[in-house]
């Protein structure tokens, strides 16, 4: 199991490239998921069947998938014994970095769908949740995840979020604040990414079961329930990156050629634009919410894009870095990955 774990993780790390493009996406007509299943839900997030029994038994688990998992679940439970919520624990980042490469083991692999949901629902979307999206420190963890920086007189968070391959909005988001807080002060203990820059932020997007997975620097972040492309305008699969972020993006008819200011009526891009580099092998693909007809999830319905719920596509925009092409290049704080499968 630790070569099939090496083997994902370094090609989740090994992966980055360069440049940027607009958007152009369409209104199709929609075609429901077959495996919309994520979380003992559907695409959209919603209840609909039960979640699969977790089988280690199972012929298709390999034995040291299932010792390590095994071996996870003892330390939760131990960590559980020490401080009741595991996620409190000193070590939680450290369990959350673990967890995550098991995850990562268990892509495009159906006799570990079980363990999969297992972990995305029970043990990395609680852990997730307090480290990324809370103010506890964990000063005391050894897995190198978190910076710990004090701010002095003259500090802004750009600056900041330069220097560590963060956004403004995620250094907010980190110390248990809304993303565009704008009150601190000197003294102020800031949880940071200690190595962003290098590692950076990854999106594994399986089509199939219509979901995303967030990563950043390797450990779980979030998983989302997402739409892609119609049968006739199918989303490529293969790897890319995100090279720009837009904020209230206009939104160009690709049939009528018209142009829509964000906000205008027949504008269907929603609040954000995130979007792929053309070497994913279509230029004007990206990522956004929606706010056309239909719904935005669980269903095949777009020009190619990968569609959001409004409100987790915000999340997702405030948690990557701005990155965009320059007279020197392209530039971004952090590499931001883009992994697409059937």
């Amino acid at each position: 199991m630790g070569k099939l774990i090496t083997i994902v993780v370094l090609g989740v790390i090994g992966y980055f490239g360069y440049q940027w493009m607009f958007v152009e996406e369409a209104t199709n007509p929609e075609t429901p998921g077959t495996e919309g299943d994520f979380s003992g839900t559907n695409g959209n997030g919603d209840t609909a069947n039960p979640k699969p029994a977790v089988n280690l038994d199972d012929p298709g688990v390999p034995e040291t998938f299932a010792a390590a998992y095994k071996d996870l679940e003892a330390k939760w439970a131990k960590y559980e014994q020490e401080k009741t919520d595991a996620t409190l624990h000193d070590l939680a980042p450290s369990l959350a970095a673990e967890y995550s490469q098991l995850l990562l083991a268990t892509y495009n692999e159906p006799a570990l769908k079980a363990i999969q949901l297992k972990l995305v629902n029970d043990r990395l979307s609680p852990l997730s949740q307090r480290i990324f999206f809370g103010s506890k420190s964990y000063k005391k963890d050894t897995s190198g995840l978190f910076a710990h920086y004090t701010i002095k007189s003259g500090d802004l968070f750009p600056a900041i979020g330069r220097k560590y391959g963060m956004s403004s909005q995620f250094i907010n988001i980190m110390r248990g604040k809304d993303a565009n807080n704008e009150i601190y002060g000197v003294g102020d203990e800031l949880k940071l990414l200690a190595d962003a820059k290098k590692q950076g932020y990854f999106l594994h997007i399986d089509k199939s079961d219509f979901y995303m997975d967030a990563y950043v620097c390797g450990v779980f972040l979030r998983r989302y329930p997402i739409g892609h492309g119609a049968i006739e305008s199918e989303t490529p699969t293969g790897e890319t990156f995100i090279e720009s972020r837009v904020l209230h993006p206009q939104w160009t008819n690709p049939k009528t050629k018209k142009v829509y200011a964000y906000g205008e009526a027949g504008h269907i891009l929603g609040p954000v634009w995130m979007a792929f580099n053309k070497e994913i092998g279509k230029s004007g693909l990206g990522i956004h919410g929606y706010t056309g007809d239909g719904q935005a999830t669980g269903v095949r319905g777009s020009n190619g894009c990968i569609r959001m719920k409004n409100d987790q596509a915000v999340e997702l925009y405030n948690i990557l870095v701005p990155a965009s092409y320059y007279q020197s290049g392209f530039k971004s704080r952090a590499p931001m990955r883009v992994r697409i499968v059937d």
